[in-house]
């Protein structure tokens, strides 16, 4: 605006009447301040004692008026949208802290219990995931079977690698099938502040692959209190694949925590048909030995140099007294298409004895 005002293309113009109304068009610091005063009177709801001397002042006052509509407009609003968002959040805090008043009111749940309830539902408005997970993802609901197995396999198998059975698995034998393990039974799960991903005396029906934070598991003993802080690339629970196992204690996050979960059930069913289910069973079945000589709650843990390196030695042995060369010498490709059928066409519901197929 002090551009147009102090170009000589016209004789008169806003700098000429500014210093002659107030006799200090020499001051430049006056003239430019003079000049944004006049800038935010264009955006504002405000007026001031300059105004356009000439065809060029006038024209690019319209063009600044224009402007200032459309950015006026944009802001006020996304202020708008804004504002009726975070109402409707709140709206929605308010009616779900009612509806616990009523259901702790209507159940008779004791005044203790319902404290607990009620500051739980005012506190779970402040808790955010740290990751983006797949279901919160509407379109992908709609992707191609293909897509979602590919995708599986990239986002779980480095987990799943963590393992050194499937890491034998993942270089002898075929990979498609630990894919198949990813696609199906394979899930993404997050821990806030005041979840459990358990309680005690739950059946213990999956592993657990930390991904991202931190997590306590922790339970009561006849030794006293047994306390693992896991971290991320921790393999908890393992016993939840090969034998039927009951928690005995709470796994919460601290503060929160990602995690991937293997489910024990979708495992058995992939596994039972695969080209290597002979060396699962036999795996099976050392873990279980191997289980059975080591403290309850040592079993659930896959954390240490210690343990990691037993399970190597496991796996080894799993792979070297295990006689798959039948297996392996079939065409690949057609025995995983006819294990991918027998999967689909597999609905007989897991009775108790969920791992059977482990037995001899």
């Amino acid at each position: 605006w002090y551009f147009v005002g102090a170009s000589e293309i016209h004789d008169w113009s806003w700098v000429a009447q500014l210093s002659q109304s107030a006799r200090v068009a020499t001051d430049i610091r006056y003239c430019y301040l003079t000049a944004l005063h006049w800038s935010m009177t264009q955006f504002t709801p405000a007026s001031m004692e300059v105004v356009p001397q000439n065809s060029a002042e006038r024209g690019f006052t319209i063009g600044v008026i224009l402007l200032s509509l459309l950015c006026a407009s944009s802001f006020v609003s996304s202020i708008t949208a804004s504002m009726t968002h975070l109402r409707r959040l709140n709206q929605e805090q308010h009616r779900q802290q009612e509806l616990a008043r009523k259901y702790i009111t209507d159940h008779k749940v004791s005044i203790e219990l319902g404290n607990r309830l009620i500051s739980f539902v005012r506190q779970h408005r402040r808790r955010r995931k740290t990751r983006v997970h797949e279901v919160d993802i509407n379109a992908f609901k709609d992707m191609p079977e293909s897509l979602k197995v590919d995708l599986h396999v990239q986002v779980y198998m480095p987990s799943l690698m963590q393992h050194p059975l499937f890491v034998r698995h993942n270089r002898l034998g075929d990979a498609r099938e630990l894919g198949m393990v990813c696609h199906t039974a394979m899930s993404e799960k997050a821990l806030l502040l005041g979840h459990e991903l358990f309680a005690t005396g739950q059946v213990a029906t999956e592993m657990v692959f930390v991904t991202d934070g931190n997590a306590s598991y922790r339970c009561d003993t006849k030794d006293g209190w047994f306390h693992h802080q896991a971290s991320v690339d921790d393999m908890l629970f393992e016993a939840a694949l090969w034998v039927q196992c009951y928690h005995m204690g709470s796994f919460c996050p601290a503060p929160m925590c990602e995690l991937f979960l293997l489910d024990a059930v979708k495992f058995g069913k992939v596994m039972s048909i695969c080209s290597m289910s002979s060396v699962y069973r036999s795996y099976a079945k050392l873990f279980v030995d191997y289980f059975a000589k080591q403290e309850a709650m040592d079993g659930m843990c896959n954390t240490s140099e210690e343990r990691l390196n037993a399970l190597r030695g496991m796996a080894a042995q799993a792979f070297a007294t295990t006689d798959f060369s039948g297996e392996a010498s079939e065409d690949r490709a057609a025995s995983f298409r006819r294990a991918a059928m027998r999967f689909r066409s597999n609905t007989v519901a897991v009775k108790s004895q969920m791992f059977t197929w482990f037995s001899a």
